[in-house]
Formats: structure tokens, C-alpha cells, sequence
């Protein structure tokens, strides 16, 4: 089973600092799911758990459909997204489907079913489970390596209709546009086939370079009656060399999939004939590769939240730089960061990596760096190199940070006027407090109404938390200021506050936050930063 292989690797408004005061009119306001937001600690090296599997039939019509509910928990940074693939056994068919839609614990993901799909049972072979941190895991029907069992056998039976298809195209005829192909000119495929009921739906070509094991591949759902047209263009750099057609796949409506290759393996079946075409080169031949020549990462330790950022330096002899992956690896998690960029500026490449803020404590080494020209030749530089791999030019590392260690306080701030505050009652006396009231919003702003339910359940925390102790506050990126009354609630009790916004780290000690300000509703990350040293 290689369903792991399937899957490739994996979140404005805001109030303005002239906020009016006294605008809206004090009204209940709904809470929302905006208070899982705020948590002790940010750290999150866990992935969710899958708590329950629900399919709505287990007898389904062809050309209906069949939903599949997952039920998940997770401890911090919150559930993400679903991957979920059922499997028919007998025709070695899969059913794949991939959401991010995720309502509280729950994720519902619905498999619409072909109408020309035979009579089948489709057993579910594995669900996995991603959290914002970047933590997945792996319920499976067969267990491979850290995969979990799936908790229970969950399927569903297709009742088949009389248009039912459970047989794939038959190749009939390869033609090609011409065997001798020029430098810069395209490559006409032509695919001829027969279908029994739906109609081929889909093709697709892979031809290769025994010298250099290069590939093209092309592919269509430009298909009349069932013959379906490729068009792979053939680089202006592209130097002389025989290309050979290693297979086709056809697909047809009812999803029925059959491949012939060159050399035939698992049932697969062979290409009627032996099919190639040479490229004539012209004078702008390109056959090698780019060359790496530096590596410079801009920190080796950066904090959760923040962003780390590696450029590349790396020269070509003709056709020129074109594209660059990049994939670090925490080796004592075996969790990868990728990246793949085509933005080349001369001959350098810049890539930035944003760390979550639910990132662990972790080192992260650069596992390979992947070169390629506008000519297509690939190059790559890996920590481990193999085959004809070159190896990295230097060790290219980052650790990130996240801990809840408080720094020794400093001395107690005295700042005049930290942050001026405006408001309508500007009669009010210097002993008024603010009316927090005005801090409502109005309803109908549903950002607004998310930060301000952010800030009540920040302040119930607070209250919560025993005094001596420490409390992490995440605050999201679009949340621009702190309530009056969240210092307010913190000038009231014992406990340190640690706030992590935008990358940036405050921390308000145990005994540290400032009393009422006049006429003060709100404080800026800005005010907050210089108040607390940041």
C-alpha cells in the first residue's frame, strides 16, 4: 500500500488605533469558536485523535452519493484537515478525497458515486489527520510503520444501475506528429481507443532518456470519440537525444483505469509496439545542469511564530536557473518542511519557511536542495546523497524556540502617558473609569465580534489561573490591540502573562500590569512592547 505517496506535504480585518469610543450600543454578543484560542501553552508536537468514524449507508445507488463523518479531537493548535481513501479490493480501485472544512471536532466528506459504477464493495483503507501545528497521523486498515488501527470496519456497497461500466479503454493505436522533433518544437501525440459503456475520460503519456533518465510527460481530457490528442513542448535548449514511450494510462468516465507499459509489471499490459522520436538539437544545446554555489540562512534559531529564510545561490551555462525545492527535516520527529519556488531573481533564490506558532522545541537540518533549468535538466544537492545526488556544501541548520521561560522581570515601568487614549466622555474626571461597555461591538461585524470574544475568554482565563502561576496567550495576527479591561483583569491578579502575537514575545509579570488609565480603552502591541521591553 502506498497511499502515503499520494499524499503531497502540508491558516481582516481589525480595529484601527482611532477606534471611537462609545459608538456601539451595549448588546449581547454570541460566543464563538474563537476561544479555543487562547491555551496555557503554545507548544503543540501532537497530533489529533481520531475519536469516531460514521457513514451515512452502507447501500448506495450508483450515480448517488455516500458521506463519511470523522470525529476528531486535539490538544492545542486545532484539527486542520482530513484525508480519507476507501478501496475496492477486487478492482484494486481507490476513492480519495482530501478536506480542510472543519466544523468543531467534526469533518463530513462526501463521495459521489459514478452512475456507470458496477455493483462493488468499497472498504475505507485509511484516514489521516493534520493538525495546524503540521502533526499527522495515520488510521489505517493495514498498519504500516507509526499508522493506527482504524477503530472499526467501515464500508458501503454500490447497487449498480443498467448503465453499469466495470471495464477500462482498450489502446487501439500510438501515433506521434513526426520521430524527429526539433529543438523548440511541440510533440503531437495521438491515442486512439475503445471503451465498452462511459467513454474514455482522460490519457496521459511518460516517455524517457535512457542517457540521462529524463522525463516528459504529458496528459489530456481532450478526448473525442475516444481518441484522445497530448501536446508536450519540446525546450528550445533541448540537446539531441532519443526519447522512448515508457507507458499510457487510460481513464474512462466510470473511472476504470488500465496501463500499458514498455515493460509491463503487475498486471499491467504492454505497448502494442515499440514507440520513440529523437530531438534534433539547434545551436542552443543544454545538457547540464545549474550548479550550486552557496547556501546562507538568515538565523539558526528562530522563535515559533516567526519565519526563518534560506537563499540560494547557483549558476547555469546556457538556458538558465529556472526553478528550486528545498525540504528541511527535524530527524527526531522525521517531520519535513518543503518548499518549492520558481522565483529566481539573477541567480540567486530566496525562500522563506513561517514556523507555526504551535511549533515544538526541535532542530531542523537541511535535508536537499533540488536544481532545475529552463532546459530541464535537475540537479539535486542532498545531507545524503545518492545515486548521482551531490552532496550539500556545508551542515544548514535551524532550531526553534518555544518555551515558557520568563525572563527575570525589569525594574517597575514608569512611563508617562504609555498610550493616549481618546473617548467621547471626554468630561469624565480624572477618578472615572473607563465604561467598558463601549468595548461591545456592534453585531453585525463579525471580526469584531471575534476579537472581543477572544478578550473575554482571555480575561475568564486569567481569572482561572492560580495565582504564582504563568499563562501563555496566543493572540491572532489580526487581532491589533489589548482591552483596557483585559490589563484591567491582570493588574487584579497574581499571575504572569506571556503574549505571543506576530512573532513577537511580551510578557507582563506577576504584579507588573498597570491600573486604570484614564480615559484609556485599549493598548497597542506597539504601547505594550515598549511598556514591557519586548
Amino acid at each position: 500500500m502506498n497511499y502515503k505517496k499520494m499524499l503531497s506535504l502540508l491558516l481582516a480585518a481589525s480595529m484601527a488605533v482611532s477606534m471611537p469610543i462609545n459608538v456601539f450600543a451595549a448588546q449581547p454578543v454570541t460566543e464563538t469558536e474563537n476561544q479555543t484560542e487562547v491555551e496555557p501553552y503554545i507548544a503543540d508536537g501532537e497530533a489529533p485523535v481520531l475519536t469516531g468514524i460514521e457513514i451515512d449507508k452502507t447501500s448506495v445507488s450508483a450515480g448517488d452519493s455516500v458521506t463519511l463523518t470523522i470525529t476528531a479531537t486535539d490538544n492545542l493548535s486545532g484539527w486542520n484537515s482530513c484525508n480519507v481513501q476507501f478501496n475496492n479490493k477486487e478492482a484494486d480501485k481507490r476513492l480519495y478525497k482530501s478536506v480542510s472544512d472543519i466544523t468543531g471536532n467534526k469533518c463530513s466528506i462526501t463521495f459521489d458515486i459514478s452512475e456507470y459504477e458496477p455493483s462493488r464493495r468499497y472498504d475505507l483503507e485509511f484516514v489521516s489527520l493534520t493538525d495546524k501545528a503540521g502533526n499527522t497521523i495515520y488510521y489505517a486498515e493495514d498498519q504500516i510503520n507509526d499508522d493506527r488501527p482504524l477503530p472499526k470496519y467501515v464500508y458501503f456497497d454500490v447497487v449498480a444501475n443498467e448503465q453499469s461500466d466495470g471495464e477500462a479503454p482498450e489502446l487501439k493505436n500510438i501515433s506521434l506528429n513526426s520521430t524527429n522533433i526539433k529543438s523548440g518544437e511541440p510533440l503531437t501525440i495521438t491515442i486512439e481507443a475503445t471503451d465498452n459503456l462511459s467513454g474514455m475520460s482522460y490519457c496521459d503519456v511518460q516517455f524517457y532518456s535512457e542517457d540521462t533518465d529524463k522525463k516528459l510527460v504529458g496528459s489530456s481530457y481532450e478526448i473525442q470519440n475516444n481518441i484522445c490528442t497530448i501536446t508536450i513542448d519540446i525546450s528550445e535548449y533541448e540537446p539531441t537525444r532519443r526519447y522512448n514511450l515508457e507507458y499510457v494510462t487510460l481513464v474512462d468516465r466510470a473511472g476504470n483505469t488500465v496501463y500499458y507499459e514498455e515493460k509491463p509489471i503487475e498486471g499491467n499490459k504492454p505497448l502494442p509496439e515499440s514507440i520513440y522520436f529523437d530531438v534534433v538539437a539547434n545551436e542552443q544545446s543544454d545538457a547540464e545542469a545549474p550548479v550550486l554555489i552557496g547556501i546562507e540562512i538568515d538565523k539558526t534559531s528562530v522563535n515559533a511564530g516567526d519565519s526563518v529564510a534560506l537563499t540560494i545561490t547557483a549558476t547555469d551555462n546556457l538556458s538558465g536557473w529556472y526553478h528550486c525545492n528545498v525540504q528541511f527535516n527535524n530527524k527526531e520527529t522525521d517531520k519535513r518542511l518543503y518548499k518549492s519556488v520558481s522565483d529566481i531573481t539573477g541567480n540567486k533564490c530566496s525562500i522563506t519557511f513561517d514556523i507555526s506558532e504551535y511549533e515544538p522545541n526541535g532542530r531542523y537540518d537541511l535535508e536537499f536542495v533540488l536544481l532545475t533549468d529552463k532546459a530541464g535538466n535537475t540537479i539535486y544537492y542532498a545531507e545524503n546523497p545518492l545515486d548521482n545526488d551531490k552532496p550539500l556544501p556545508e551542515s544548514i541548520y535551524f532550531t526553534v524556540i518555544n518555551d515558557d521561560k520568563i525572563p527575570t522581570p525589569t525594574p517597575d515601568p514608569t512611563p508617562s502617558n504609555p498610550d493616549k487614549g481618546t473617548s467621547s466622555n471626554s468630561s469624565a474626571s480624572s477618578s472615572s473609569a473607563v465604561n467598558y461597555e463601549s468595548e461591545k461591538p456592534n453585531p453585525a461585524d463579525k471580526k469584531a465580534v471575534e476579537a472581543y470574544n477572544f478578550w473575554q475568554n482571555a480575561k475568564a482565563k486569567v481569572r482561572t489561573t492560580p495565582d504564582g502561576k504563568t499563562m501563555r496567550l496566543f493572540v491572532p495576527k489580526d487581532i491589533t490591540y489589548m482591552p483596557a479591561s483585559m490589563m484591567e483583569t491582570l493588574y487584579r491578579e497574581k499571575i504572569t502573562l506571556i503574549i505571543t502575537h506576530n512573532g513577537k514575545k511580551i510578557v507582563i509579570p506577576a504584579g507588573k500590569a498597570m491600573p486604570k488609565q484614564k480615559l484609556k480603552v485599549y493598548w497597542t502591541f506597539e504601547s505594550l512592547e515598549k511598556l514591557y521591553q519586548a
